[in-house]
């Protein structure tokens, strides 16, 4: 997917660096209101901090979510497992940034700094439905996304006083945010289902997946057409004309022309595919 600009927006960006020396000292003989004032300036400064730490990690999530993703579009029948076991490894990783995350937000609104970790959480949707639908053929559930980042998949290092295991941390994932890492699903799937168009058994798994994806959005409640929803149910029943397109010409038209050919033509027009 597109990196989304909303990690570039209104404190996305990377401001200068502060200091211990930089920050404001307040005057023994500060009036009141100068008080005041200090501690409302010491609060905006701790929350664009934390607003900045969240948009790194988030870029992080990103950035290893897509790489797990091209992992996954190199499965063969040959090194399906490997292939499989590499993508979860990148996942443990990710799960990683996804904590330090939650630590971030232990405390405070979530909702203050959704814009800041938003797009690093649907990438992260995305790759992890992914990998659910090449494992089995099915929709990882929210619960299910929320339950493995709460559970560290390997034990911290033992600190003086404390039991030696990394403690459960929670992230609440917004629903919104998984039906927009769903509808990112579907375009990769749409881009397996063309590279993969000689196995029927996985186009047409691709396909019926897809086509329910579709039926379930459309009866999403009106209130959560937001302008990003609306745009990926767009770009979802494009990917969907295009897989039903191309299995249907291989089945109809396989008997005129030669499927090689056939395949490399239908290929060839898949590789124009949107970028939701």
């Amino acid at each position: 997917m597109d990196q989304r600009k909303r990690q570039n927006g209104r404190g996305g960006g990377q401001g200068p660096k502060r200091s211990k020396a930089d920050e404001p000292v307040l005057r023994d003989d500060a009036s009141e209101v100068e008080r005041q004032f200090f501690g409302y300036a010491k609060r905006l400064t701790d929350k664009h901090d934390r607003y900045e730490r969240l948009v790194k990690l988030s870029r992080d999530v990103t950035i290893h979510s897509k790489r797990a993703i091209f992992i996954l579009h190199r499965i063969t029948a040959e090194n399906k497992d490997t292939t499989l076991q590499e993508a979860r490894e990148k996942l443990v990783e990710i799960r990683e940034n996804l904590r330090a995350i939650a630590r971030e937000l232990q405390g405070h609104d979530p909702f203050l700094y959704a814009r800041a970790f938003s797009p690093g959480l649907q990438e992260y949707i995305e790759a992890a439905t992914f990998l659910a639908f090449n494992e089995d053929g099915r929709l990882a559930t929210l619960a299910e996304l929320e339950e493995a980042i709460a559970q560290p998949e390997k034990p911290s290092e033992p600190v003086e006083g404390d039991a030696g295991a990394e403690a459960p941390v929670a992230l609440a994932i917004p629903p919104l945010d998984y039906i927009l890492g769903i509808a990112d699903l579907t375009g990769e799937l749409m881009r397996m289902c063309i590279n993969n168009l000689g196995d029927e058994a996985l186009t047409s798994s691709i396909m019926t997946f897809v086509r329910q994806c579709f039926d379930a959005f459309r009866h999403l409640p009106h209130r959560m057409h937001d302008k990003d929803l609306r745009f990926k149910i767009d770009v979802l029943e494009s990917s969907l004309k295009k897989i039903e397109n191309a299995c249907y010409t291989l089945t109809v038209r396989g008997t005129e022309i030669p499927k090689d050919q056939l395949l490399d033509s239908l290929r060839h027009q898949g590789s124009g595919a949107d970028d939701n």
